[in-house]
């Protein structure tokens, strides 16, 4: 298991409460039941398949640790296939906890898609992960999500159901079977953030954190 420690000076305002299974699309979107999620089997990406980016947010830290279990869970069981993974707790004084399972069985994963995550990650909760967001590659980033899913509105909703004591379970999926991952997820509660990001905006979100030489 992965861990980092940052600090994350989210204020408690703006929160849409635990009802359980609330779910806010892209672009700042509207609130909607778990049940509302497509009840659609995603294939492995290529052409313009879309990449899940799904963060389920908590004011329980163990529902949190069971969700993220849960996902590690569905993944073993071939229903979510994923490229990134975390655990994200903001204690009460602000400082923020991120762990992610080791992956080392992800033998197949994209490089674009590892870094893709990694960035996203140290974006949203100011967690340095393997020297990604640095120097200048964080203005050419935020520059490219903002013509995204990714985009500052969806950020901002991010970062204020990470307010001080909030849990949150962040997936990157490239595949998933939608219909059995709602219903496994459910009974956590929760709300849920959705966006998505096409191969062709990976493809370029890796290559503007591609150091120059």
């Amino acid at each position: 298991m992965t861990k980092a420690d940052s600090r994350f000076g989210s204020s408690d305002a703006g929160l849409l409460g635990d009802d359980p299974g609330t779910l806010v699309t892209g672009m700042g979107g509207t609130a909607h039941p778990l049940s509302a999620l497509p009840r659609r089997s995603l294939q492995p990406r290529k052409g313009t398949a879309m990449a899940d980016l799904i963060i389920l947010s908590y004011q329980d830290e163990a529902k949190a640790e069971a969700a993220f279990e849960a996902v590690q869970s569905l993944e073993r069981d071939l229903i979510i296939e994923l490229a990134g993974l975390a655990l994200v707790h903001v204690d009460d004084k602000g400082k923020t906890r991120v762990e992610m399972p080791d992956q080392g069985n992800r033998v197949g994963l994209a490089a674009a898609s590892g870094a893709v995550f990694g960035a996203l990650i140290g974006l949203f909760f100011f967690v340095p992960l393997v020297g990604l967001v640095v120097g200048g590659a964080i203005g050419a980033l935020v520059a490219r999500l903002d013509k995204t899913g990714v985009n500052a509105a969806f950020r901002d909703r991010v970062k204020s159901e990470l307010a001080r004591g909030r849990s949150a379970v962040v997936i990157y999926a490239t595949k998933l079977t939608q219909d059995k991952f709602a219903d496994a997820l459910a009974p956590f509660g929760g709300t849920v953030v959705q966006t998505s990001l096409s191969d062709d905006e990976e493809r370029e979100l890796a290559h503007d954190l591609t150091p120059v030489a």
